[in-house]
C-alpha cells in the first residue's frame, strides 16, 4: 500500500516517513500520523480540549482487560450501544467469511473493538480516523493483541491512500461526513473487483425534524456546557429516506436488523423514530 503525502501529493518513503520535498510524517503510540499542516495544527488543538471532555466524562467506563472482549464483556453488560455493536459483529463475520488474507479499509474504527475482531479473521486491515487517544480513539490498539495498520488522517480525503482495497467498511458514522450518499460513491472507487463495501448502523429517519432539533439543541448545550463545539468539520448528523433512496439507486442492498424488528415497526408507526438498517455493495 502506497501513500501519498497529504501537503503535496508526492509518495512518501516507507523507510524514512519522508516524501521529496521534505515533508515528514511520523509513528505516535503506533499510529502514524498522516495530516496536511495546517488541519494537523487545527486538529491537535481541537482534540486536546474533546479529548479531555470525554476522558472526564468515561475514564475509567474500559479498563485495558475489557477491550479485548469487547463487544462483549461485563464492562458492556447491558449497554445498549453495546449491544447494537454485538448485532453489527454477527452480520460482519457472516459477511466476511473464507476472506482470509483480503484487505480491509475500516473507516471510523473507535476504540478498535471491530478492527480487533476482524484481525482475527487473517484480514489485512488499515483502520483510519480523526480520534487517536488511548481512551476511545486508535491508540487504543496498543491493548488488543491483534495487528492492523492504524492511520490518523482526514478521512474525508482517501486520495493519499494510493490502493485499493477487497472490503471498505464504515463502522456506524456515515452519517458524520457532510454529503453521505456521496461519500459512499466515492468508495466504490477504492474497491476491488469482488470486493465488497459494508455500511453499519444506517439509521433512516423518515421524517428528521426532530433529529434536526435535537442536533441544533445537543451542538448548543456542547458549547455553553464546554465553550467548545463538538462539530470540527461539517457533518450531516443524520440520516433520511432521501439517502436511503439514493443509496439504493447507487446498488447499495439495504437490510434491517432482524433483531431490531420491534423498534422497525415502531418506527412504521412514529415517522420521526430511525428505522435501522445496514448496507452491502458488491463490485462485480
Amino acid at each position: 500500500m502506497n501513500l501519498l503525502c497529504p501537503n503535496c501529493r508526492a509518495e512518501i518513503d516507507a523507510q524514512d516517513l519522508s516524501c521529496q520535498n521534505n515533508h515528514k510524517f511520523k509513528y505516535d503510540d503506533g499510529v502514524l500520523i498522516l495530516l496536511e499542516q495546517n488541519f494537523a495544527q487545527k486538529l491537535s488543538s481541537y482534540l486536546n480540549e474533546f479529548s479531555q471532555i470525554r476522558r472526564s466524562k468515561w475514564d475509567g467506563y474500559l479498563k485495558p482487560k475489557d477491550y479485548p472482549l469487547l463487544p462483549y464483556g461485563d464492562a458492556v453488560t447491558g449497554n445498549v450501544e453495546w449491544r447494537l455493536r454485538q448485532l453489527d459483529l454477527e452480520i460482519i463475520l457472516s459477511l466476511l467469511r473464507n476472506r482470509a488474507g483480503q484487505s480491509v479499509l475500516e473507516i471510523g474504527p473507535f476504540n478498535g473493538w471491530l478492527t480487533h475482531r476482524m484481525a482475527k479473521l487473517d484480514l489485512d486491515i488499515t483502520a483510519i480516523d480523526y480520534f487517536i487517544d488511548d481512551l476511545d480513539g486508535l491508540k487504543t490498539k496498543k491493548y488488543y493483541d491483534g495487528d492492523w495498520k492504524s492511520i490518523q488522517m482526514d478521512i474525508r480525503d482517501l486520495s493519499i491512500i494510493d490502493a485499493q482495497f477487497d472490503i471498505i467498511l464504515v463502522n456506524r458514522c456515515l452519517q458524520f461526513f457532510e454529503n453521505p450518499v456521496e461519500y459512499f460513491i466515492g468508495l466504490k472507487r477504492k474497491l476491488n473487483d469482488n470486493g465488497i463495501i459494508i455500511l453499519t448502523g444506517l439509521l433512516f429517519f423518515k421524517n428528521p425534524i426532530q433529529k434536526i432539533k435535537r442536533l441544533e439543541k445537543d451542538k448548543l448545550d456542547y458549547i455553553h456546557k464546554y465553550n467548545l463545539s463538538f462539530i470540527f468539520v461539517p457533518f450531516k448528523g443524520y440520516l433520511d429516506f432521501e439517502d436511503k433512496q439514493k443509496l439504493s439507486s447507487n446498488n447499495m442492498e439495504l437490510r434491517h436488523y432482524l433483531k431490531l424488528y420491534k423498534a422497525n415497526l415502531i418506527a412504521l408507526l412514529n415517522p420521526t423514530l430511525p428505522r435501522h438498517y445496514y448496507g452491502t455493495y458488491r463490485k462485480k
